[in-house]
């Protein structure tokens, strides 16, 4: 929902170093300079040196980071505002680094073994560029000139050829147009939810955007928790906070039912709840009759944490096999076309 300019690191880095800070009796005003001069971040270094001047005009430090809604969500906010009203700002900024950066390493780590699918991926669409551009349309005389009776296979190729040399250009804009437009219209109001259920009915990928969506939702209630705010508080942070808007809907629905006096795990039990699985409502129930809820909602952030590694790794070992046979059958094809003429051209000559 929001578009952050900072990256998850910084602010990890920020809440983190001041926390040590104020911690070592640094003034907040002293501790946001400091971390001004020291941080090597530009658009970072900006916003710093807007919030220190609000924090010394008199505003507190979670009116000065709400005017950086991009840069600090709610959640982010909402965590400082109750620890400064609290008197545990120092202890909660701490907390709340290090489960940023624990999700920054989660998010490393999955990046980290995409990179190879992806990199083969990429190297695929450009070689078959180069190709389609580049030898293609050269081959095309030479096979239309021979007098024999070209394969399928040559044929197809022939026909591929001829549409890139007379309408490549116009493809490739058309691609791109349609590309932009496809972006556009995912990113409208009316089509976002639609587009974000339609990610989650997905057989792989809607497992794994599913499995994010729940680490990052009984985090932030975990942390919210922890610092103080009650949860029907911290549910309505999580619908402004929350990226998938089919979550930001529950989160929206459980903070009704629980404002109206019903249990967190009863709700969840409910079909239109159907994306929670059994057991985060068999965890929550644990955490509220022990009275013990925050626990609940670590522990299910790290088992849904768990389970984004497990299906990222998955992921990537039946793609990386499937991504070679891919480009093994375009270039045997590929080969087949070019040479099967040839051959069947030299053969008839040695006749």
């Amino acid at each position: 929902m929001f578009s952050s300019h900072i990256r998850l690191v910084d602010r990890a880095m920020f809440a983190r170093h001041l926390a040590m800070m104020i911690r070592s009796g640094i003034s907040l005003p002293e501790a946001l300079r400091v971390l001004e001069l020291e941080t090597k971040t530009p658009a970072f270094r900006k916003i710093l040196s807007r919030i220190c001047a609000d924090i010394e005009g008199g505003k507190k430090l979670a009116e000065a980071l709400f005017i950086h809604p991009k840069d600090f969500d709610p959640f982010f906010v909402s965590v400082v505002e109750v620890s400064e009203e609290s008197g545990t700002l120092a202890e909660n900024l701490d907390f709340l680094g290090k489960q940023l950066s624990k999700e920054h390493r989660l998010q490393k780590k999955i990046q980290g073994i995409l990179l190879y699918p992806s990199l083969i991926l990429g190297m695929a669409v450009v070689l078959g560029s180069f190709i389609s551009i580049f030898i293609l349309p050269k081959l095309l005389d030479l096979f239309t000139s021979l007098d024999v009776e070209l394969p399928l296979s040559t044929r197809v190729l022939l026909w591929f050829a001829n549409g890139m040399e007379a309408y490549g250009l116009v493809i490739l804009a058309s691609l791109a147009v349609m590309l932009l437009a496809f972006r556009f219209l995912v990113r409208l109001r009316s089509v976002i939810p639609l587009w974000h259920s339609f990610l989650l009915r997905l057989p792989v990928l809607g497992s794994f955007l599913a499995a994010v969506s729940l680490g990052r939702f009984f985090r932030g209630l975990g942390i919210m928790m922890r610092s103080g705010l009650p949860l029907v508080h911290a549910l309505g942070v999580e619908e402004r906070s929350l990226n998938n808007r089919v979550f930001s809907r529950y989160a929206r629905e459980l903070m009704r039912g629980v404002a109206s006096g019903s249990e967190l795990s009863a709700l969840l039990s409910r079909p239109e709840f159907r994306r929670v699985p059994p057991l985060a409502t068999k965890m929550i129930a644990v955490g509220e009759r022990t009275g013990k809820l925050d626990e609940s909602f670590f522990f299910l952030s790290e088992f849904f944490d768990e389970e984004v590694d497990t299906i990222a790794r998955r992921f990537s070992t039946l793609l990386e096999p499937a991504l070679l046979f891919l480009i093994a059958g375009v270039v045997l094809f590929i080969a087949l076309s070019i040479i099967t003429p040839i051959y069947s051209l030299t053969g008839s000559l040695q006749r």
